[in-house]
């Protein structure tokens, strides 16, 4: 199966200094012209920049089908397609590529939003360059309808589970660390990270080491800070405000567990 670093990645690379929000639309236009007609009025092409109804603007370029990113986009996504978009992805014959600011909920929700235009133009799903995660268009606008924290945790934070451990991958689009944790700490089904996750993303704090993390169920999580050591700056996906492991404070009685 191909993986991510098989193929070049954005066309915009984040640094430590700023955090750019990358991502990718496959879409049936032959080239530039085709897509720029088929964009709905309110919006339009001007140089390298999609001017969206506001009148702000996201960085905008344009690559050729590639052999590898149909199949990336299918291996990555959250959840199925239709039948209908899986044909498009498999099919498509341009990706555009979107770039903009990140590093905050405003600022992931804008840019959540921006793809809309695109995706009503034909464009078949997003796939995200800080997270690898990619959704059909119909999944895409359902979330970009709501932008609240879930959506913006689900459609641009990876969840990846090892033989140990689970961990985020793309908290830095909020302007947030990374979570890892020992698996057999992360409840069922992963539910208690994605817990942990939300509260880091609408918390507004920064934790430090040794730090109490409590959740409203009244479990809690000692804090450690660690860099982030698996991606390098200047990636995509390094987030450089680092990881936060966490492990279970024995002081609590209590354990929790719930369904997703």
């Amino acid at each position: 199966m191909p993986q991510i670093e098989d193929f070049p990645q954005g066309v915009v690379l984040m640094t430590s200094h700023r955090i750019e929000i990358a991502m990718r639309i496959p879409g049936p236009w032959a080239d530039g012209e085709m897509l720029a007609q088929a964009i709905s009025g309110d919006c339009n092409l001007s140089g390298d920049s999609l001017v969206l109804p506001d009148g702000s603007q996201v960085e905008l370029h344009i690559r050729p089908r590639d052999s590898q990113f149909a199949d990336v986009f299918k291996s990555s996504c959250r959840r199925e397609p239709s039948s209908q978009e899986l044909q498009q992805i498999q099919n498509y014959r341009l990706q555009v590529c979107l770039a903009g600011p990140g590093g905050s909920m405003e600022s992931a929700s804008a840019m959540m939003r921006s793809a809309l235009p695109l995706l009503q133009a034909g464009g078949a799903g997003v796939f995200i360059d800080n997270s690898a995660l990619s959704f059909g268009a119909s999944d895409w606008s359902k979330m970009a309808e709501f932008c609240d924290a879930d959506a913006l945790t689900f459609g641009l934070v990876n969840i990846i589970r090892s033989d140990q451990d689970i961990y985020t991958i793309g908290m830095q689009v909020l302007g947030q660390p990374d979570l890892i944790m020992p698996i057999k700490s992360a409840g069922d089904g992963g539910s208690l990270i994605i817990d942990l996750m939300l509260k880091t993303a609408t918390s507004g704090q920064s934790f430090e080491d040794g730090q109490k993390m409590e959740l409203p169920t009244g479990q809690s999580f000692r804090v450690r800070k660690i860099p982030d050591e698996d991606f390098p700056a200047g990636s995509p996906m390094h987030n450089p405000w680092g990881r936060l492991q966490l492990s279970s404070d024995r002081s609590q009685r209590s354990a929790f567990t719930r369904m997703l």
